[in-house]
């Protein structure tokens, strides 16, 4: 029980720090290299990050959505994102982990931060269809693949320095910060400390595309009658997310 609840601290902890690194790249954009120097389309490396960056949005906005069932909220989450990347991304996190209950937080807080506080309109994600999100997230992998192919391509006997912004550090950095994330999403998810391990290294050393390829591969594991939010949860998780029990509700939220 305490080593659960160790996780929760923990996991409040990381997020601190993220956030100051996230703060810190945006500081540097911002003060030092002004943030008009930014955006610029024309340069194929940048597109690639913000393409990058864009799918790793989709994943947060797809969970958030979830968790709020609201297409206004979501849209406003994922419009934050996409001015402020992971500064909007963190604090909603680590709301989520503050407001555990100790008995959540000594059961299994990843479990009770993934899922949604009540069961609440079950039906509206059971209706979303599981062959619908393979077919979402094989194109953002085939997107991001394509973006990448062409990049390299277009780049190969140029140095690269060249076609990039000083925004790099900024993509980078938010670009790693999810992997992070995603990463410990990985780790509770996968039974077996080997395949997590494999997973999470092809994640940080590819981002997005593993990623899109690990969520495909989950999404193939589930049966078109399952809901599609059972891919947010490892196995033993899933049966308790299935059961008509209600999870723990906040008096105070």
């Amino acid at each position: 029980m305490a080593s659960r609840a160790s996780i929760a601290v923990a996991m409040k902890i990381l997020l601190f720090v993220l956030y100051i690194a996230m703060i810190a790249s945006f500081v540097y954009v911002f003060v030092i290299n002004h943030i008009k120097e930014c955006y610029n389309w024309t340069l194929r490396w940048d597109v690639l990050l913000v393409i990058n960056c864009t799918v790793l949005y989709v994943f947060s906005a797809i969970w958030f959505y979830y968790k709020e069932l609201s297409w206004i909220k979501t849209l406003l989450f994922f419009i934050g994102m996409e001015i402020s990347g992971s500064i909007v991304t963190i604090p909603y996190i680590f709301y989520q982990f503050w407001k555990l209950t100790p008995e959540e937080a000594s059961r299994d807080p990843i479990y009770f931060v993934l899922a949604r506080q009540k069961k609440r309109d079950q039906d509206v994600t059971k209706r979303t269809s599981v062959a619908t999100g393979r077919v979402i997230f094989i194109a953002l992998g085939v997107l991001l693949l394509a973006t990448i192919i062409y990049t390299v391509i277009m780049d190969i006997l140029v140095y690269y320095a060249d076609q990039v912004t000083p925004c790099l550090v900024t993509y980078m950095v938010d670009i790693y910060i999810y992997a992070l994330l995603l990463s410990v999403w990985v780790a509770y998810k996968e039974s077996s400390w080997i395949s997590a391990f494999v997973w999470i290294i092809l994640n940080v050393l590819s981002a997005t595309i593993v990623m899109s390829v690990y969520v495909v591969w989950e999404l193939y594991k589930l049966s078109p009658e399952q809901p599609t939010s059972l891919i947010l949860f490892n196995d033993k998780d899933r049966e308790l997310e299935s059961s008509d029990a209600p999870l723990m509700s906040h008096a105070s939220v």
